[in-house]
């Protein structure tokens, strides 16, 4: 799995639920985002963040903390380097 970091931008919503309609103006919210791609459309990217590893002889492989992105919201793309050494398996 490729790990990337994403920048993206998601819509944000008023802080204490109702406001009145004549507030004008829109914000959004610029996230990042750290993790290994687990799907791709042409729609969205999804991101796991946690991912155990592969070939554990009592553990089944798994991974936790999953987001998916529509592509519409997605900056940037940066494809972040993995390290080997003699005591991990490259995921």
């Amino acid at each position: 799995m490729k790990l990337v970091l994403i920048e993206w931008v998601d819509s944000s919503i008023s802080p204490g639920g109702w406001h009145a309609v004549e507030k004008k103006g829109t914000r959004s919210v610029k996230f990042k985002s750290v993790g290994f791609i687990s799907a791709k459309t042409k729609d969205s990217i999804t991101l796991i963040s946690h991912v155990s590893e592969k070939n554990h002889p009592t553990a089944l492989y798994q991974c936790y903390g999953e987001i998916t992105i529509p592509r519409c919201a997605i900056k940037s793309i940066i494809k972040l380097k993995t390290r080997k050494n003699k005591h991990e398996e490259q995921i």
